[in-house]
């Protein structure tokens, strides 16, 4: 090969080897110049955190919160029913640890009142049985027995410091609450009395006239006294036809000219110790009368 034509091949290389850089160059300063328009013709970010946040639409008052319970989590309802072996109606002996037998006749579950009765001296504590059934219709009737013995005669008495008795009337309803499964109101009672229960059961009616608002009085040994008793009291008096009741109507007088709702009941062919013949109706005229009260 001349001379001449190795020196026009090397500046043929010279100038291919020069194109090329140009052609890149330029290349690379379109790609430059059209990324640069591509980012300067974006919209910028939107500084979000700076703008503020459109109003709320008005959408009435705001509900009151209501919290879910889970089953497990909801309130336990008070129990509705009377253990199984409860009979509802039925005048039945209850054995009390430490204590005389109590004579109960209870009430349905849904009637937690409950009525405390007093037999006579040396009386028979069975002596409401006729009508038990009618006071269950009210409430649970709860006999308790006397403690002292009679010296005389079979049977015992009660005695005569009433706080004693009202201690024993309080055990019993906590006892017979219990049995009932708590379906049973102990603060606000009826209290029955009969002959010298009568007497205690007045006594225990002024101890606490706000424990004992309804009062029942049956062949009262005294006068039933305004002195004792409270107008806010309603109070039942009974004498037997055959018995001298001119004290136990004069009390009545007595207690209706103080103010004090009261009624005489009497018990037709009766003697002092017995509710007579007709012992059940008239005591529905007493419940009656009793459930009266505003």
């Amino acid at each position: 090969m001349t001379s001449f034509l190795r020196h026009q091949l090397l500046l043929s290389g010279l100038l291919s080897t020069a194109l090329s850089a140009a052609a890149c160059k330029d290349l690379e300063g379109a790609n430059s110049a059209e990324r640069s328009t591509a980012f300067s013709s974006s919209p910028a970010p939107a500084a979000y955190e700076t703008q503020p946040l459109p109003k709320p639409k008005a959408v009435g008052p705001v509900p009151k919160t209501v919290i879910m319970r889970k089953q497990s989590e909801a309130a336990v309802p008070p129990q509705s029913q009377l253990p199984g072996d409860i009979h509802v109606g039925v005048p039945t002996e209850v054995l009390v640890p430490g204590e005389r037998p109590l004579r109960v006749t209870h009430a349905p579950a849904e009637v937690d009142h409950a009525i405390v009765y007093l037999h006579g001296m040396c009386g028979n504590p069975k002596g409401a049985d006729p009508w038990a059934d009618l006071a269950a219709e009210r409430g649970t009737l709860i006999v308790l027995r006397a403690t002292v013995p009679c010296p005389d005669r079979p049977g015992y008495k009660w005695p005569t410091e009433v706080t004693l008795i009202q201690q024993r009337v309080d055990a019993a309803l906590d006892f017979v609450a219990e049995e009932r499964g708590g379906l049973l109101d102990k603060k606000v009672l009826t209290i029955v009395g009969y002959s010298q229960g009568a007497n205690r059961a007045e006594k225990l009616a002024a101890l606490a006239p706000e424990r004992y608002p309804l009062v029942i009085l049956g062949g009262a040994p005294t006068s039933p006294s305004p002195e004792l008793l409270h107008p806010s009291q309603r109070v039942a008096i009974l004498g037997g036809e055959l018995e001298d009741t001119r004290h136990m109507e004069a009390g009545y007088l007595d207690l209706a000219q103080a103010g004090i709702a009261t009624r005489f009941f009497l018990l037709p062919g009766a003697h002092h110790g017995n509710y007579g013949p007709q012992g059940r109706r008239v005591m529905q005229e007493v419940f009656t009368f009793l459930d009266a009260r505003p």
